[in-house]
């Protein structure tokens, strides 16, 4: 009986493709994993930013105006809104602070598109229309409230900028 020595043609085709089929599994996971790492980032900068938002309104509570997609400056591509609603309890409102990342604002060009949408402007649409829904980190926080409570209704409608910023 004839002795073989080293490997036949088929086993070697089939070593490879085995062995290519485990890389291109390792990459799918290792693309999985950094999708996941800067989803966790982008959440982690949304969940300081709404605190800090919030803990900024609760600090000068006169100043509570309800805000749409305000941008935020020192981080470019990030807008925050601000809404207040009468809640059933008497005295109290229900503010809520909501911040979402919007792509393709991050440099200085694209921020002013983005400060058209705070502004109401016409490229608000135009923005908005060609942004995936990105989702939005929201904190509420019901305050004591004094005055007309039904007034919020009117102000829920309306857009207001803040001087201030984070």
């Amino acid at each position: 009986m004839r002795r073989r020595h080293g490997f036949s043609l088929l086993e070697v085709i089939i070593a490879t493709a085995i062995l290519a089929a485990s890389g291109l599994m390792l990459m799918s996971v290792f693309s999985m994993g950094d999708r996941h790492t800067q989803r966790a980032d982008e959440r982690s900068i949304a969940q300081m930013l709404c605190q800090s938002k919030l803990e900024e309104l609760l600090a000068s509570p006169s100043d509570l105006l309800p805000i749409q997609a305000e941008v935020i400056r020192q981080y470019p591509g990030w807008v925050y809104s601000v809404s207040l609603k009468p809640t059933q309890l008497e005295g109290f409102v229900q503010l809520t602070v909501s911040v979402t990342h919007i792509p393709g604002t991050e440099t200085g060009a694209d921020l002013d598109l983005a400060t058209n949408v705070s502004e109401g402007g016409s490229t608000a649409t135009a923005v908005a229309s060609n942004v995936p829904e990105k989702p939005t980190f929201q904190l509420v926080r019901w305050l004591p409230f004094e005055g007309d409570v039904t007034s919020l209704a009117e102000l829920g409608g309306a857009s207001s900028s803040s001087g201030g910023g984070f």
